[in-house]
């Protein structure tokens, strides 16, 4: 018998995991994968049941991300256990739009207050976050939908997070490595400017190096280059996964090991840009029933929100409790709700030692290049214009103070 490489011997540990059932752990709905696989809606009861008792983002996005899982997992339950493409390729385009539900419309909140206190040193505001580790399969899925308007969105959320002018994933985890590499392609794909000082960026040191050879050579032409690419990509996920489950495995982690979001990112962005990509592959996660067929998907599979259990009644709820909040146009037939339009927000000019003509909120712009960018933002700055009082000339480059324009954001 043919000994297996531990990359081949992962996959089948993890197939035949799945085609036997997953261990459950005793508790929580998390690792009650069995009841998935037998078409039960036990992992999502607790969103019906609290959906009009929470809803404030929390609920808006635990329900979403929970829902986006629960939709790829009885993908894969379609494709190796049902045998069927179609049913995987529904629940996929299910997942789709529940994770740029997620992603998305949540990261709208970053630009309105949801919520701020603080004492006399410190003005602190409640923001929803995800953690970076979790975005590959909530951005993976619309490459591997071949949605690219969802993703180009989402994309955006991501990177304006990492150059803080964001806040969905903060400044990001420096051991997100699967999740940086897709956000760094991504970037280079696009040409958009990723400010590596600002966020939390991978060591130097770290195995990132691996993913750091792959974007210095991303467009190369070179098919058997790419071979390689993709092999290191599929090993270094693997690298992973424990070769045997625990039955305390997390919800999120076992057979998502299966599905290499940044690879098909990897081959989409490719394709987009015109470079021819190989046509077989020699790692044996690109060879499973499941990347066979997803990577032979070439047409968008969506699904209108309208007709997503849930995905309604959780928009309504966020409009409801944020008043201030600018959901996409396309959202609001959905609601039965006119569209909201922005009011412009009027600029105010304040010199150094001239109090703030109304309390509120406000936010400083600079001409780039400015001295006191990045000071300018600091809690006490905030704070004593935002009680109506001048923000002095401490700390601030002399004469240069002129040039600050604060934006009134509102009460």
């Amino acid at each position: 018998m043919k000994n297996l490489t531990v990359e081949a011997q992962t996959i089948k540990n993890l197939i035949e995991e799945l085609l036997n059932g997953y261990p459950i752990a005793e508790g929580g709905y998390y690792n009650e994968y069995n009841r998935i696989l037998n078409e039960s809606n036990a992992p999502i009861d607790w969103i019906g049941k609290n959906i009009d008792k929470y809803k404030d983002y929390n609920m808006f996005l635990y329900s979403n991300g929970l829902l986006t899982l629960y939709s790829v997992y009885r993908a894969i339950y379609a494709i190796f256990i049902l045998e069927d493409k179609e049913k995987a390729l529904e629940e996929f385009s299910r997942a789709n739009e529940y994770g740029y539900l997620t992603l998305h419309i949540t990261s709208m909140l970053c630009y309105i207050d949801c919520d701020i206190y603080g004492d006399d040193e410190y003005v602190m505001e409640s923001k929803p976050q995800i953690e970076m580790d979790e975005i590959s399969t909530l951005w993976g899925i619309s490459f591997l939908m071949n949605d690219f308007e969802k993703a180009d969105n989402m994309a955006k959320d991501l990177i304006d997070s990492l150059n803080t002018k964001g806040c969905i994933i903060a400044r990001g985890n420096r051991t997100a490595y699967v999740e940086w590499f897709m956000v760094k392609l991504y970037a280079l794909v696009m040409n958009i400017e990723l400010d590596k000082r600002k966020p939390m960026y991978p060591k130097k040191d770290s195995n990132f190096k691996f993913y750091e050879e792959i974007l210095d050579d991303w467009d190369t032409e070179d098919i058997v280059k790419v071979q390689l690419m993709i092999d290191t990509l599929c090993t270094l996920r693997l690298d992973l996964t424990e070769p045997m489950l625990n039955e305390d495995d997390d919800f999120r982690k076992p057979f998502l090991r299966l599905l290499p979001f940044e690879v098909i990112m990897f081959l989409r962005l490719r394709e987009r840009e015109g470079i021819k990509n190989p046509t077989k592959f020699t790692h044996s996660l690109m060879n499973t029933p499941l990347m066979t067929i997803l990577v032979e998907t070439s047409e968008i599979k969506s699904k209108p929100v309208a007709s997503l259990p849930y995905a309604k009644k959780l928009l309504e709820n966020l409009d409801d409790t944020y008043s201030e909040l600018i959901l996409p146009n396309e959202v609001y037939p959905i609601l039965e709700k006119e569209i909201k339009k922005e009011e412009p927000i009027p600029q105010i000019h304040l010199k150094s030692r001239e109090p703030a003509p109304k309390a509120g909120r406000y936010q400083p712009n600079l001409p780039k290049g400015h001295p006191d960018e990045e000071f300018v933002k600091e809690p006490r700055f905030i704070k004593r214009i935002a009680e109506g009082k001048s923000i002095g000339t401490f700390g601030l480059t002399d004469g240069n103070e002129e040039l600050i324009v604060w934006v009134y954001l509102g009460e």
